[in-house]
């Protein structure tokens, strides 16, 4: 796995530095969304419903998408469309949040095998006026999939449950709001009262987890929020998208990852790392420790690696 990539400053630089250092895979993706011509015609009123929610909701991430497309010379319409993309399109990937006893709970995020362009890469995020956080997500995505900050918070998003319907009022996926918990919070509290008041559409699952051992979970479906509290110590993400299920260890790659963090009282971050990528066919896993702000690496084409985050 590639080292992180460094950026800092105001949103529009944190997107510069993006576009500078990943502008191949952006420019690949926006390609990839641009040939599906007659799609995007379609999608066309929803992208702009995107757009001006972007604009008006969360308007940092619509300025940091905005240096992205001019670092990397890419249309910033197309990644749009690839924003859309990612919410519309439901995968096998695993969010979890296990707790450990006598240690800090962990939060898991697995990448099964797909495209490469959805294959992660790590960033340093350093806004100039929020908190340092190690996050990752695909080359072109401009908040995260997963992370965790300098002040002791991880947080991470199951893969899209469903997408925002066309007479939402919302169209921005529930995805968003990570890189803005890791940015402004220190607690799980924080981070999911953040959320219940946020607008975005579709649904999806975020869980988090904090330094000093609190751990939860919220159901986005739509406007509607739902905390989600640990079944057994752990916060599974739907394993039944048409149900929008929420349980713990229902299938057998989430049952053997939570199994490996209870097994010993004293599971390393890089053991659970090594469990879920086997749990998971050898796919990535990546595991992010919130008492250490460290994120641990492991599938079966490397040898376990882990990066800490720093602050700026």
């Amino acid at each position: 796995m590639q080292m992180p990539v460094e950026c800092a400053g105001v949103p529009r630089d944190l997107g510069v530095a993006q576009g500078l250092e990943l502008a191949w895979p952006i420019r690949f993706e926006v390609g990839a969304s641009r040939a599906v011509d007659a799609f995007r015609l379609r999608l066309r009123d929803d992208l702009e419903r995107l757009d001006r929610d972007l604009w008006c909701h969360h308007p940092q991430l619509a300025e940091r998408m905005r240096g992205m497309a001019v670092a990397a010379r890419a249309s910033r319409r197309g990644l749009i469309d690839a924003l859309a993309r990612a919410a519309r399109e439901p995968g096998p990937g695993l969010a979890l949040a296990v707790a450990r006893d006598g240690h800090a709970p962990l939060l898991v995020r697995t990448f099964p095998g797909g495209r490469e362009a959805d294959r992660p890469a790590l960033r340093l995020d350093k806004p100039e006026a929020g908190i340092a956080a190690l996050v990752a997500a695909p080359a072109w995505l401009p908040t995260s999939v997963c992370g965790v900050n300098t002040d002791g918070l991880a947080v991470a998003v199951s893969e899209p449950e469903a997408p925002a319907a066309e007479d939402e009022r919302f169209q921005a996926p529930p995805l968003v709001l990570v890189g803005d918990c890791l940015q402004r919070f220190s607690t799980v509290e924080g981070a999911l009262s953040w959320c219940e008041r946020r607008p975005t559409g579709g649904a999806a699952l975020i869980v988090a987890a904090d330094a000093g051992g609190a751990l939860g979970g919220i159901h986005c479906v739509a406007a509607g929020r739902e905390r989600v509290e640990p079944v057994d110590g752990a916060i599974v993400s739907g394993t039944s998208a048409a149900a929008g299920a929420i349980v713990s260890g229902t299938s057998a790659a989430a049952g053997a990852i939570v199994a490996a963090c209870r097994e010993a009282a004293g599971a390393t971050p890089e053991d659970v790392a090594c469990a879920a990528s086997e749990a998971a066919s050898g796919a990535l896993a990546l595991v992010l420790d919130p008492a250490s702000g460290t994120l641990h690496a492991s599938e079966a084409s490397m040898a376990p690696i882990a990066f800490r985050v720093e602050g700026g």
